[in-house]
C-alpha cells in the first residue's frame, strides 16, 4: 500500500457529536523515510482533546486504519491523561468497541478519582456487568466514595454546576437520599447542614 498522507477524526474536549457526523480529515503528508516507515507532521488544534488516526493513498481509496488503534489524547502538565481526553476517548470508543470503552471507564476512575461523573459511569458499568444482587453489592461498595465526595464540599461555596450535578446523580444511582436532598438545595442556591451520617440510607 502506497501511504501519502494521514488522516484524523478530532474530538474536541467536550464534544458532543457521535463519530458518524465527525468526518476524517487530511491532517499531514506522509514522506518515506526507509523500508516501511512514512513520517509527517502537524499541528494540534487547541480545542482537541482526543484523536484517531488513520493513514491512506492519495486518492483516498485505500485506508489503514489500524482498527482505529492509532490515537492521540492530550495530557495535563501533571503527565496524566487529560480527564477530558478520556472522556472523549471512551464516547468514541463506546461506539466502535465496548473493551477499550470499559477500560477507558476505570481508568478515568482511577486517575480522577474526585470527579463525580467518573464514578457514575464506573457505577453503571460495574453495575451492567453482574445480576440484580450483584449490582446492589456494587452500588454500597460506592457509598463511601460519594459520601466522601459530599464531605470535602466546600461549606460557603459550591464548586461549580457540574460537578455538584455529577454528584447529585451519583447520589442518586448509590440511593443515598440524605446526601440528595443536601445537593438539591445547594443547587438551589442555599447551603444546608450536611445530613448526618445517620440519615444516610446504606
Amino acid at each position: 500500500m502506497s501511504v501519502e498522507c494521514a488522516s484524523a477524526r478530532f474530538r474536541a474536549a467536550r464534544e458532543e457529536r457521535q463519530n458518524f457526523q465527525i468526518p476524517h480529515r487530511g491532517v499531514a503528508e506522509l514522506a518515506r523515510t526507509g523500508g516501511r516507515t512514512f513520517r509527517g507532521s502537524f499541528r494540534l488544534p487547541g480545542s482537541v482533546g482526543y484523536a484517531v488516526f488513520a493513514v491512506e493513498d492519495a486518492g483516498g481509496t485505500r485506508v489503514d486504519a489500524s482498527g482505529e488503534a492509532w490515537e492521540l489524547l492530550v495530557h495535563s502538565a501533571d503527565g496524566r491523561p487529560a480527564a477530558e481526553a478520556l472522556e472523549q476517548r471512551r464516547a468514541d470508543a463506546s461506539e466502535r468497541n465496548e473493551q477499550v470503552a470499559a477500560e477507558t471507564t476505570r481508568e478515568l476512575a482511577r486517575l480522577y478519582p474526585e470527579r463525580p461523573w467518573s464514578g457514575v459511569q464506573l457505577l453503571w458499568l460495574e453495575q451492567g456487568e453482574t445480576n440484580r444482587a450483584g449490582a446492589d453489592s456494587v452500588r454500597r461498595a460506592h457509598l463511601p466514595r460519594v459520601r466522601a465526595m459530599h464531605e470535602r464540599l466546600p461549606a460557603a461555596r459550591a464548586p461549580s454546576a457540574e460537578h455538584m450535578v455529577g454528584l447529585l446523580r451519583y447520589a442518586g444511582a448509590v440511593e443515598d437520599t440524605a446526601i440528595e436532598r443536601d445537593l438539591r438545595g445547594r443547587l438551589l442556591g442555599g447551603h444546608p447542614a450536611r445530613p448526618r451520617g445517620g440519615e444516610q440510607a446504606g
